[in-house]
């Protein structure tokens, strides 16, 4: 298991030209890693990206997800 001591995630919309979300993550009482207040009002195929830092290393992680247009 790995001791994370931050992580910071970030979200975009590639081709929006819009910035791209940046939010820290804290660590809750239930052990998970929490970010709060990130509003994702636009449709499209977003990219998120988490980057993790451990006492030795930054791990990043990052996928694509669909939000479908009310």
């Amino acid at each position: 298991m790995l001791s994370i001591k931050e992580a910071t995630l970030f979200l975009g919309l590639p081709g929006s030209g819009a910035a791209a979300i940046e939010r820290k993550a804290t660590l809750g009482t239930d052990g998970y890693w929490h970010v709060d207040n990130v509003a994702i009002s636009s449709p499209g195929r977003w990219h998120m990206r988490i980057d993790a830092v451990t006492a030795f290393q930054k791990i990043s992680l990052e996928d694509d997800f669909d939000v479908p247009a009310q």
